[in-house]
């Protein structure tokens, strides 16, 4: 996440760096559809034994 943030320019691009190194990101939108989160994991992972994924909030 490191390496994706330091040369972005914004949180599209953020976003894009993420998943074009292979992490899935699932974004969180408020009502009003702003972005207002994201979570972050890297495929396949789960936090409990495969009944949910890992969720890292910003």
């Amino acid at each position: 996440m490191r390496e994706a943030a330091a040369p972005s320019t914004g949180t599209t691009y953020f976003l894009t760096r993420l998943r074009d190194a292979a992490l899935r990101v699932r974004e969180h939108h408020d009502e009003g559809d702003a972005l207002d989160g994201y979570a972050v994991a890297p495929p396949g992972d789960r936090a409990d034994r495969g009944a949910r994924r890992v969720q890292v909030w910003s």
